[in-house]
Formats: structure tokens, C-alpha cells, sequence
């Protein structure tokens, strides 16, 4: 509310990608500056309906951000319906289509609720025109494939123009990143970080959440890039695969597979997310607060922004 946003594809703002549906939209950045967006009325109205009950938000009951806190914790010379600075995290959402099917995704519900499915690069350039310089985070992805827009590394690299400092991170599944040529043009783009989510390790366990996906291919698009990007030199973008666990392979077996390969592979970092959504998907096993989630722990994917929760992900 006071330090994040996110524009989805249609140019809409909303609070923050929790939003999926555009429940709550507080402007759009086609038709005013952002500036004018973070501190109109239907901010400020959100801001004090978040001081004062959360709870009473639709959006908020079921948000990663939300939590509760005692009233000495709020700085209320900043805590205001008026935010005193422009954020410095920014959800972006190039495109709202995607190459797969996951169930748990909702993408028909979801790209119905858009006004637009892609975002022109014009907007996105206005918008980074405008944030980009006081940016500590840019999250290059939100409901969709971001690979999937045909200018996708331009965005990136744009983005690094405007302010080389910002972390670019970006999910996707990968699959459309198979030609070397097209590896090569997104690291150079200088994005941070490059997140494939990959839940699973064989392909016969892993199409049950990626349904339409193909896992060596993906494997290999993660080893491929990180060979390339080490012999360019580069340090950049950290490759990184991401298991989210569900009931059907949060099993010793194919953990023990999946943190093999990624050692095997080389990639820079691995890590597990829970998530209970879809409900009847979730693994019970690693539920919050069971002694099997404590002894992974130190292997849960988290963000480098402290304010996100790392125990949610989609």
C-alpha cells in the first residue's frame, strides 16, 4: 500500500498481485500519471480501510503482505492514506497468456477480467519512466508467460537503462527460452534474476502441475543458460529453480531427484515453495508447523525483499 505496486497488462493499478481479478482498481496509467494513481482517492480510501481493518478488505484476507501488527509498530508520520514517496517495488505484468495449462492458475477467469491481454511497449516505458529511478525492485512477470511478449527482453533492458541498480527478477517456465540465440538476448538484457518453476523431477510427475510442459527440455534450457552466461564472463542473472510442492511429489524420493539434478545441472540456486492453492493440491506433509516442513526449512525459496512472505507462491 505504501511502498509496492502493480500494473497489470490493461494498465490498471491495483494494490498489489494479489489482486488477480481487478477487484479494487485504483486507476490506470494510461489515463493519468502514476503519481496522480498513488495518491488519489482510491489509494488513499484503501489505505485507511488497511489502518483501520484489513480483516474487512476482500483482497487483504488472503494476502502474502497482510499481516497484523500492534499499534506501536506504526510510524504514523508515514502510515497515512498519503504515501510520502513513490513505491520502490513494482509488479509488471507483460502479458496475461501463457504456453501452459497449470489447474491451479484460473487463466480463463483471469484474462477475461483484462481489458487488454498485452501490454504496449509504450506503456511500459511510461511506467518505468516514471518509477524506474527510484525502483529497488522490478518483479518482471505477474498472471502469464512473460517470454511470450514479443518484446520482452527490450523491457528488460530498458528497465536497466533507466536505473542499472534495480534487481530485475523474473519467473517463467521456461519453455520458450529453447533457442540458444534467444538465451543469449535475455542475458544480456542484464535482468538479475531468472526463476524457472519446476515442480518435479521426471516429466511424468511434473506435467501434473505444468500440464503441456515438457521437463527435459526445461532442464536443459536451465543448464544451457547457465553454461552460456559463464562463458560470457557474466555473473548475471542468477539461474534458479524453483519446486513448488504439492501432495504428489513431496515425496523423499523424488526431492532427493530433483536436488540431484540441480546440482548436476549447476544451477545457482534451489529452493522449495508451499503454497495452499489449489486446496485439494497443497502437500499435507509439509503443512505450516509440521516437523517434516522444519527439517527443509533452510531450503523454502525467499525472497531478497524481506517483505514478501516466501511460505506463499502461485
Amino acid at each position: 500500500m505504501w511502498t509496492g505496486t502493480t500494473v497489470l497488462c490493461d494498465g490498471t493499478v491495483v494494490c498489489s498481485c494479489q489482486d488477480t481479478l481487478e477487484w479494487m482498481p485504483l486507476g490506470n496509467v494510461e489515463q493519468e500519471p502514476f503519481e496522480s494513481i498513488w495518491n488519489g482517492e482510491p489509494y488513499r480510501r484503501l489505505r485507511r480501510r488497511v489502518l483501520y481493518n484489513p480483516m474487512e478488505v476482500y483482497a487483504c484476507r488472503y494476502c502474502v503482505f497482510c499481516r497484523r501488527v500492534a499499534n506501536s509498530e506504526i510510524d504514523y508520520a508515514t502510515r497515512t492514506e498519503t504515501a510520502k514517496r513513490l513505491p520502490e517495488r513494482l509488479w509488471i505484468e507483460p502479458i496475461v497468456a501463457c504456453n501452459l495449462r497449470c489447474p491451479g492458475c484460473g487463466r480463463e477467469l483471469i484474462a477475461a477480467s483484462r481489458k487488454r491481454q498485452t501490454m504496449p511497449f509504450e506503456t511500459y516505458k511510461s511506467v518505468i519512466d516514471q518509477l524506474g529511478p527510484g525502483l529497488r525492485l522490478l518483479l518482471f512477470y505477474d498472471y502469464g508467460e512473460s517470454f511470450l511478449h514479443p518484446r520482452a527482453a527490450d523491457m528488460l533492458r530498458y528497465a536497466k537503462h533507466v536505473n542499472e541498480k534495480m534487481l530485475i527478477h523474473c519467473s517463467t517456465n521456461g519453455l520458450l527460452l529453447r533457442d540458444e540465440a534467444k538465451q543469449r538476448e535475455v542475458i544480456e538484457t542484464g535482468v538479475d534474476e531468472l526463476l524457472f518453476s519446476v515442480d518435479g523431477a521426471s516429466q511424468e510427475v511434473y506435467e501434473q502441475y505444468r500440464v503441456g510442459g515438457d521437463f527435459e527440455a526445461v532442464v536443459k534450457v536451465m543448464e544451457s543458460m547457465v553454461r552460456l552466461r559463464n562463458s560470457l564472463g557474466l555473473e548475471k542473472p542468477r539461474i534458479m529453480w524453483r519446486y513448488i510442492l504439492f501432495r504428489w511429489n513431496d515425496s523423499d524420493e523424488e526431492m532427493d531427484r530433483a536436488r540431484r539434478l540441480a546440482l548436476e545441472i549447476g544451477v545457482d540456486d534451489f529452493s522449495w515453495l508451499l503454497t495452499t492453492h489449489p486446496p485439494e493440491m497443497y502437500s499435507r506433509r509439509f503443512a505450516p508447523g509440521s516437523p517434516e516442513l522444519e527439517k527443509i526449512d533452510h531450503e523454502l525459496f525467499r525472497w531478497q525483499d524481506p517483505t514478501i512472505d516466501p511460505m506463499h507462491g502461485t
